[in-house]
């Protein structure tokens, strides 16, 4: 595989560096230039990101600022509001199942697999197994059953990671 051209990979970061922000120069020294864009000293950013190596003076900037996190804790709501979310949603879909049973018993046909589906992607995969199950469910469940239980699945492994993170 092909090494990038450094001379690229630097003209890419400087453009992604300076997007959309007014650059300010100054000379500093005879035939040695200082530029800024939004508050960032160029020539040190462009060390940070790995698109340049250090000359002399620049080996004296500050270090990059730190990653975001991939979750901001601060912005998550409170328990309380996810739990009665993700009990509303279950209730509803508990009631849909009974529904789905009642006009199957009275000859109307099932209501659409997708919205039980769909119920299950917003969090209430639980309440959609637990009622088929134990509303004695659809006859031939059409893989319904197997794919609310992937949902669910995933759904309790990325709650699992998210706690971890």
């Amino acid at each position: 595989m092909c090494r990038p051209d450094p001379g690229t990979v630097a003209r890419d970061s400087l453009a992604d560096l300076t997007r959309g922000m007014p650059v300010e120069c100054h000379e500093v020294a005879p035939g040695s230039v200082a530029c800024r864009a939004g508050g960032r000293d160029l020539a040190c950013a462009m060390v940070a990101s790995g698109a340049a190596t250090p000359l002399g003076s620049m080996r004296n900037c500050p270090p990059p600022p730190p990653r975001a996190p991939l979750v901001d804790r601060d912005n998550i709501p409170p328990a309380w509001a996810i739990l009665s979310f993700l009990g509303a949603v279950n209730i509803v879909a508990v009631l849909a199942v009974a529904f789905d049973n009642y006009r199957r018993r009275r000859g109307f046909g099932a209501i659409a697999d997708r919205l039980l589906v769909m119920l299950a992607l917003i969090g209430a995969g639980g309440g959609v197994l637990a009622a088929q199950f134990a509303l004695a469910g659809r006859d031939e469940e059409r893989q319904l059953s197997g794919m609310v239980a992937v949902i669910l699945g995933l759904q309790i492994g990325a709650a699992i990671g998210l706690v971890l993170l």
